[in-house]
């Protein structure tokens, strides 16, 4: 990707769109709470776009390159595929493709929780996204407990805006989109962005973003807790359930089966369930540990051999989670109530 100035900076009004500041308002306690909040977005964080780099390596080819790739997921109810292109960067050994992975995840997530902040999240005709520096952004990093040097992060950038994501819902013969994860990625400044920790960025965020936006159908949730996971398993599991299980208590558990966590995941690769199942009870652990489950029952059905089938995991929520989704719902109905009043 070649260095440019972009020809549509944000505008000074694009940062008080009245959108963008209800989706920069929280309902919390005070500001420490306030600085561990970020938001879901609906139907975006469910697509399963990034691809651990282990099972990479199986998907390129001797010359570097990769085909696109189609994976299945249900969401809602519904039924999506979504084809994934690549995105070709620079590398020592030449041009090789990559599909973005665990670090892209992480760096997506931050860029997103530094667009709830006052004057570096916008809004305009072009779309959503966030003003920042790459300072800010390591800062952030290191403090979620996933440090990275500057040369990586601006790679991280070029893979997200690299990669191409066509979407469909099956049976449906309109519902298509396509775009890359970040649209557009642009320069405040004339100095050398690539260089200058201090350099004012901008990114544009998919398309979908904009519409959960505008739409109000985000949900706030816990940015510190789910980031300090080191399992991507177990970051994806924490949005889906504090995007979805609004009715959270001990007596109302979350039951989710293991095969549709394979499938709408994308984050389990094993050639058998068994395997699976492992790296499932691994991030099942973290979440407990993290004071995000309180614990997991298993209901496990076998097959010839004694071979698993899938797995019916029972989850009941720790209090703590439990106080965040109802400060959630609270805030939604809020959210709601002014968007009545205004219209």
């Amino acid at each position: 990707m070649k260095k440019r100035l972009s020809t549509r900076p944000p505008q000074q009004v694009s940062y008080v769109h009245p959108q963008m500041e209800l989706f920069q308002s929280f309902l919390c306690n005070n500001e420490e709470e306030r600085d561990r909040l970020s938001n879901t977005i609906e139907l975006w964080d469910a697509i399963p776009k990034y691809i651990p780099k282990n099972a990479q390596q199986y998907l390129r080819q001797s010359n570097g390159m990769m085909q696109s790739l189609i994976k299945t997921f249900r969401y809602r109810g519904k039924d999506f595929e979504m084809k994934m292109f690549p995105a070709r960067i620079e590398t020592p050994k030449g041009e090789q493709d990559t599909f973005p992975s665990e670090r892209e995840e992480i760096i997506e997530d931050a860029l997103r929780k530094l667009s709830v902040e006052k004057g570096q999240g916008f809004l305009d005709q072009e779309g959503a996204g966030v003003s920042f520096t790459i300072r800010q952004l390591r800062k952030l990093l290191e403090e979620s407990g996933h440090g990275l040097p500057q040369k990586r992060i601006i790679e991280s950038l070029k893979i997200l805006s690299g990669t191409i994501i066509e979407l469909t819902e099956l049976g449906s013969k309109h519902a298509f989109y396509r775009s890359p994860i970040i649209t557009e990625i642009g320069a405040v400044s004339r100095i050398d962005w690539e260089q200058d920790p201090k350099s004012r960025w901008y990114v544009r965020f998919s398309p979908l973003v904009a519409e959960s936006i505008h739409n109000i159908t985000f949900r706030q949730f816990d940015f510190a807790t789910m980031i300090s996971h080191s399992s991507s398993l177990a970051r994806w599991l924490y949005k889906r359930m504090a995007h979805l299980y609004i009715q959270a208590s001990l007596i109302n558990p979350y039951q989710i089966r293991l095969t549709s966590i394979k499938r709408d995941s994308g984050l389990l690769n094993a050639s058998a369930l068994r395997f699976d199942a492992r790296t499932m009870r691994k991030a099942f652990d973290e979440m407990i540990n993290k004071k995000v489950l309180l614990n997991v029952e298993e209901n496990v059905f076998f097959g010839p051999r004694r071979s698993i089938q899938d797995i019916l995991y029972t989850i009941t929520p720790h209090p703590v989670f439990i106080s965040q989704v109802k400060a959630a719902n609270k805030r939604m109905k809020l959210l709601e109530q002014n968007t009545l009043t205004q219209d």
